[in-house]
């Protein structure tokens, strides 16, 4: 077995401090057959709690996942707990706006991996974790293989914002040995700042499927018992599922909706979450006395019988989950631009439309197509169950997960074989 030699730093000190305590190569050896893999998180997100269990059970990897505490308003979080591997807690955690952005530092976050010591490192792609760069220097110092994973979506189209943004994408290029990308839009995305394809893998983020199929006649069940108690037996129903927040564009939907009552008197809105914008939307439902709109608050774990129940799932602004959720209940979707995984997931007069932002008229189009014909939804609900279980499976995302890891192991065995 060939052994490297330590890397040699001509002047330590202008190493971060956290760094000089370690300048040596990791414990990478190519020959492992399950690779120690470290995934570093601001705090551990309940949707991706049972994906994380599932790529330790089947990914053929030894999982660890460092992460901030789980403590925010905005978000639904579970406790390592609920996790069946190894974790460590970063302590500090800080949290600044500036510019717009959300920057955050994870201290201790490199004491951590010394800690680890994994033989590969993925960290949020997310530009705003400033730490996650000192991860990547760090990675490489210690050659390991630095894997991002990315959604690469973003909303800004010009200004200082984007430039900020593209300066630390290319930074992350620099660092990063694999992208793991969450639909082809991040990918050509990449590709446009000058990313080598070889170096992206495509892995949808999902829910688990797994969960809703095993489950999926418990849930229909329980949705039946939701219309009789709602009251919503005779009608045709719209969804939506999500954070209310002025990035969901719920105004959009309610205009687009006062146009699809006008036209179909048994048709509902059924609005499902919490969130900073939801009492201006009650107050505005409420002002222009518009029927049939009912609101909802549900954990993550108690929409599936909402989605059951729906005959469209409308997501008018950001957002991407929700789809994948919507189309293991075999429901046409009517979406505008999301997260990017859209793109790949709904696909225009297939399993739904794709409309263009802030346009109310094309929503109220595209919803009225839909709901106007039984037939055309549940032609439309059929293909969006078929594009999700080719393309967007909880076994698709670990399977993907595990290939940008073996990628990264490859890649950084061909770099030092050179």
């Amino acid at each position: 077995m060939r052994i490297r030699k330590p890397l040699k730093i001509k002047n330590e000190r202008e190493l971060p401090s956290e760094l000089r305590k370690e300048a040596q190569p990791g414990n990478y050896s190519p020959s492992n057959t399950k690779p120690k893999l470290a995934i570093i998180q601001t705090y551990i997100p309940q949707y991706k709690e049972s994906f994380f269990n599932k790529l330790q059970q089947r990914g053929g990897l030894e999982v660890c996942l460092i992460h901030g505490e789980n403590q925010t308003e905005s978000r639904e979080v579970v406790t390592n707990q609920n996790l069946l591997f190894d974790t460590r807690s970063i302590k500090r955690t800080y949290r600044v706006s500036f510019l717009g952005f959300e920057i955050v530092f994870q201290r201790g976050v490199i004491k951590a991996l010394r800690a680890v010591n994994p033989e590969v490192v993925v960290a949020d792609g997310t530009i705003g974790i400033l730490s996650n760069f000192l991860v990547g220097l760090f990675c490489k110092i210690t050659r390991r293989p630095f894997v991002v994973w990315a959604c690469g979506w973003e909303k800004q189209k010009s200004g200082l914002k984007i430039i900020v943004k593209r300066f630390f994408y290319h930074l992350q290029a620099v660092l990063a040995d694999v992208f793991i990308v969450y639909g082809s839009k991040a990918r050509d995305y990449l590709e446009s700042l000058g990313v080598d394809l070889e170096k992206v893998v495509l892995a949808q983020n999902t829910v688990d499927t797994d969960e809703i199929f095993d489950r999926y006649d418990y849930f229909v069940q329980e949705s039946r018992k939701l219309r009789m108690q709602m009251g919503l037996t005779n009608k045709r129903i719209i969804l939506f599922v999500g954070r209310v927040n002025r990035y969901k564009r719920l105004d959009i939907l309610l205009g687009a909706y006062r146009v699809v009552k006008s036209r179909l008197r048994d048709v509902a809105l059924l609005i499902v979450g919490d969130g900073p914008e939801l009492d201006n939307i009650k107050r505005e439902v409420a002002r222009d006395c518009v029927p049939d709109i009912y609101f909802r608050n549900m954990t993550f774990s108690e929409v599936n019988p909402y989605f059951a129940m729906c005959n469209l799932f409308v997501i008018p602004g950001l957002g991407g989950l929700a789809i994948n959720q919507a189309m293991c209940f075999s429901k046409p979707i009517v979406c505008s631009e999301a997260d990017g995984t859209e793109i790949d997931l709904v696909i225009d007069g297939l399993n739904g439309y794709r409309v263009e932002p802030g346009n109310e008229e094309k929503m109220a189009e595209a919803i009225l197509k839909i709901m106007s014909s039984s037939a055309t939804q549940k032609a439309m609900g059929e293909y969006s169950l078929k594009i999700l279980k080719e393309r967007a499976t909880i076994a698709d995302m670990v399977e993907n997960f595990q290939k940008a890891v073996r990628l990264s192991l490859d890649r950084k065995t061909t770099k030092a074989r050179r």
